[in-house]
């Protein structure tokens, strides 16, 4: 059974779920794009991402934690859902702890920004593992990011 961010502290389950929807082009592991545009649209998915984590209300989670993504898409089409994979590491870097800029004229302000997990690199994550899912009544595709709690 799947737990939503809300039922998930009721029931005692370790799993939460978010939702991302596309805020720009989904980052695709065939595209040849220029770093720059391609950076353009890393920081839109990991601010979309914060954003999505903080509207689902999912609490910090310590320890080990499994990454699941779930591409959502309204029509059968063939897709391969590994290509996928930089979106997902965008919107895995975006709930993770991290140091922010915020630019006021000339100046530029470093402030520190709380994740819901602290680190994603391989002894704080495992994943993000892909997943594809079909529902004919979304309009646009979405990322669906299933966070389960593991220990080590």
């Amino acid at each position: 059974m799947i737990y939503d961010a809300e039922t998930a502290p009721v029931y005692g389950a370790d799993v939460y779920i978010f939702t991302v929807t596309g805020p720009a082009e989904w980052l695709n592991a065939n595209d040849r794009r220029n770093r720059f545009a391609e950076n353009r649209l890393v920081q839109q998915w990991q601010e979309a991402a914060a954003w999505a984590v903080k509207a689902a209300r999912v609490p910090r989670i310590e320890g080990h934690v499994h990454i699941t993504a779930y591409i959502i898409v309204p029509d059968r089409l063939k897709r391969d859902p590994a290509n996928w994979q930089n979106t997902a590491k965008a919107v895995v870097d975006g709930i993770r702890d991290r140091h922010r800029f915020h630019k006021v004229g000339k100046k530029r302000h470093r402030y520190f920004v709380r994740g819901t997990i602290a680190e994603d690199d391989y002894t704080h994550v495992t994943g993000p593992d892909m997943r594809y899912r079909i529902e004919p009544g979304v309009k646009t595709p979405k990322l669906e990011v299933h966070i389960t709690r593991r220990e080590p």
